[in-house]
């Protein structure tokens, strides 16, 4: 019985040409959009809050296209004073409408006293 359910399985997904990774190509499609002219970003800055607990990145990013996404995300690494990558953050939003613009807010991983810069690496969206 056993192998008659996999057999049928192994037909079922010949036939229908579907593969693991036809299922996720979508996502790696959305996947670091940080090298095109759908999104950009402005007026970023990095700090740590009063207490030096948690460091937040602060910016404006655009949608320069006439689509209308219902999600985008933006995405940065944080670097210690070696440039070693120490943490990471986004911030996501739903609904950006065409040529609009969303002030963004992340709250960053890693300890705040030691974030000496980032690095934006990149927008996903759908």
């Amino acid at each position: 019985m056993k192998k008659i359910v996999v057999l049928f399985t192994v037909i079922s997904i010949f036939l229908t040409g579907c593969s693991l990774d036809d299922v996720y190509q979508p996502l790696k499609e959305n996947i670091n959009e940080k090298e095109n002219d759908k999104f950009t970003l402005s007026d970023d800055r990095g700090y740590a809050d009063s207490y030096g607990f948690s460091y937040y990145i602060e910016g404006v990013v655009k949608n320069n296209t006439s689509y209308n996404y219902s999600y985008v995300q933006v995405q940065f690494n944080v670097y210690d004073s070696a440039g070693n990558v120490i943490g990471s953050c986004f911030d996501n939003i739903n609904n950006l409408e065409a040529n609009g613009t969303w002030k963004i807010k992340t709250l960053c991983t890693g300890e705040a006293k030691e974030i000496k810069s980032y690095k934006l690496t990149g927008f996903t969206s759908w």
